[in-house]
Formats: structure tokens, C-alpha cells, sequence
């Protein structure tokens, strides 16, 4: 049996005035809880590959090459933005042409909520 294929992906969408680290609107898994995320998977065994995620090119790559000067060779960096249905198609028609499966799907999104209705 072959390894784990796994795609992380990441979004947040913080509504000012509630949300303090604006810095953060839009961040894919080259940074933050997804980069960390994506350490993690990339140094466990059973996983083959982990495709790390942005819509920068330049993060992205940056965030690649970080990660495989730690010895995390299994870190494939593809640009998303999960915003964007014709991205969202290249990535799957990339991980379909290069691996022919994708097994987990990791959507490390958040979204502001400024009012609930219970």
C-alpha cells in the first residue's frame, strides 16, 4: 500500500472591527496553523506527499523550500486560491495527473461571524 496523499488548504476571512490580527485575512498553509499543519503531516511516515498551498507564488515557493531545508522532502508546494473556481480546478487536475488520487483534504479555513441567531 502506498502512502497518504494529503492537500491542505487555508482561508480566513476576518470582518473588522472583530477581528484584532487583520494581518490575517487571506492566509493558504504557506504560513501560520496550515504550515505548521503541513510540518506535521510531511514528517509522518505513512504520508507520501503534502501538497502546501497559497495563492502567492513567491510564499508559497518560499515556504516549500523552508520546509524541504528541513529535510521535509515530501512538501509539494501548488498555487491556490480557494476563491477561484478555475484554481481550484488546476490543483485537482494537477494532484489527478500527477498522483491519481488525493486521500485527505485538509480545508484549514475560517470565517468571521459577526452575529448569531439562535
Amino acid at each position: 500500500m502506498t502512502g497518504k496523499i494529503i492537500l491542505v488548504t487555508g482561508m480566513s476571512l476576518c470582518c473588522p472591527p472583530y477581528c484584532i490580527l487583520r494581518r490575517l485575512r487571506h492566509v493558504g498553509s504557506n504560513a501560520g496553523i496550515g504550515f505548521e499543519l503541513v510540518k506535521i503531516l510531511a514528517s509522518k511516515p505513512e504520508v507520501e506527499k503534502v501538497y502546501l498551498t497559497a495563492r502567492s507564488v513567491d510564499k508559497g515557493v518560499a515556504a516549500q523550500k523552508a520546509l524541504h531545508d528541513q529535510g521535509l522532502k515530501k512538501v509539494a508546494f501548488v498555487q491556490l486560491d480557494v476563491t477561484d473556481p478555475a484554481s481550484v480546478a488546476a490543483v485537482k487536475k494537477t494532484v489527478e495527473e500527477t498522483d491519481g488520487r488525493l486521500d485527505v483534504l485538509v480545508n484549514n479555513a475560517g470565517e468571521c461571524i459577526t452575529s448569531l441567531e439562535l
